[in-house]
């Protein structure tokens, strides 16, 4: 399968490749890794599992810094030039005794530069202005890794994802 994808988060292409089967499915249970494009940079999404117990690798390389911006939000969206290389690995379990994700990510930054908005809020301007100048001081690649972990009582008591302060 061979999309092109110009801009697409990781939880919606996440979501549309639960939502059909790989028909290349081995017996054991290992995908053929899916190629996609995103902003004309080659996609690869390769997962193995079963219906309890899932991993999924995400990699791209050469990812304008622009596009990770638009999706991902946050301090990245401070980011104006560059490219970022991008693999994530996600595990999930699926069972009585536990439901999980963890997400690790390892992304590398390459040649960027960072700015602060127009007007940037005043938290905004405090905490963002040092991290701007920082990153602008760089050069080369910045390697930055970081993991996330879901479960499932993360949410009890929310109306939404968003509610929950996981979007």
């Amino acid at each position: 399968m061979v999309g092109d994808w110009k801009i697409l988060g990781a939880k919606a292409a996440q979501a549309i490749l639960a939502a059909f089967p790989n028909p290349h499915q081995d017996q054991k249970n290992i995908l053929v890794p899916r190629r996609f494009t995103v902003a004309g940079r080659p996609l690869i999404i390769a997962t193995s599992g079963d219906e309890l117990e899932r991993e999924t690798q995400w990699h791209i390389d050469a990812l304008p810094v622009a596009v990770l911006a638009a999706q991902v939000g946050g301090p990245s969206a401070l980011l104006t030039a560059g490219t970022a290389d991008v693999h994530v690995v996600d595990r999930w379990r699926r069972s009585d005794a536990e439901r999980f994700i963890v997400m690790d990510w390892s992304v590398v930054l390459h040649d960027v530069r960072a700015e602060l908005p127009e007007a940037p809020s005043p938290l905004l301007a405090l905490l963002g202005g040092p991290a701007v100048r920082c990153i602008n001081q760089q050069s080369g690649s910045i390697p930055l890794s970081f993991q996330v972990v879901i479960d499932e009582n993360r949410f009890d008591g929310a109306a939404s994802a968003e509610a929950a302060g996981v979007w």
